[in-house]
């Protein structure tokens, strides 16, 4: 029996195995797309979240509003008291009341894309039907956006209401006076959550909110691994 002896081997010698050359590959995924090659999807071009931000953005601005509102008609119904008969006080008191209401409108205006309509419809309409409201002279003010006073109709108002206490609680501060209606109007919106005060309806969050029970997470690329150029 020949025996041959071992030559050392200090490093990986060439041999076909290992000629060939190497290929480039391409970036998964890049444009242009290829038939043959799983494609991504897109990215979005507008923030998904934007309105969501923006409505709970402005639910929670029309809150803050709405308790300092309530909080400036509490005060104001406390300083008329049981009889407040000095006319030019009870004017003074009654314009910080329409000041309370037309900045709690602009809040509501700043975000009326996002909120219910029926927070601000509701309050108004016990504003513009309340008796107290012909006797005093307010009024709103569609061009404007605002409520406001006919001041000839204030002064006769606030004198005619200083000069009879009785009807100064019956139409301003009592159980159904204007003051006390506009303040419970406001007392019931706080004690809602914060989501019933957007709209239903949002464009942006419409499928989010139509889906939702049947969402699924999605992944484009196979469990088992990325594919670069069709191969593991």
């Amino acid at each position: 029996m020949v025996m041959y002896p071992v030559r050392r081997t200090d490093r990986i010698e060439r041999t076909p195995s290992y000629a060939h050359s190497v290929q480039a590959i391409s970036r998964y995924a890049a444009y242009p797309y290829r038939d043959d090659e799983p494609q991504l999807p897109p990215e979005p071009s507008e923030d998904w979240n934007l309105p969501f931000r923006q409505a709970a953005q402005g639910a929670s601005e029309w809150a803050a509003q709405s308790r300092q509102a309530r909080s400036a008609i509490s005060g104001i119904r406390q300083r008329i008291g049981p009889g407040l008969n000095h006319p030019k006080q009870l004017e003074q008191e009654l314009h910080q009341f329409a000041q309370a209401m037309n900045e709690l409108r602009l809040a509501y205006d700043r975000h009326a894309g996002y909120l219910k309509p029926a927070l601000i419809t509701k309050l108004e309409h016990v504003l513009a039907s309340h008796p107290a409201a012909k006797l005093i002279g307010l009024s709103w003010n569609e061009a404007e956006s605002r409520w406001y006073y006919q001041e000839d109709k204030l002064t006769e108002g606030a004198a005619a209401l200083a000069a009879d206490a009785e009807a100064q609680t019956s139409l301003l501060t009592g159980r159904s006076g204007l003051l006390r209606e506009a303040e419970q109007q406001l007392t019931g919106m706080q004690q809602v959550k914060v989501i019933d005060l957007v709209r239903p309806g949002l464009k942006g969050p419409l499928p989010y909110t139509s889906y939702y029970a049947s969402m699924q997470s999605y992944w484009p690329l196979p469990a088992k691994g990325l594919l670069l150029n069709q191969l593991v």
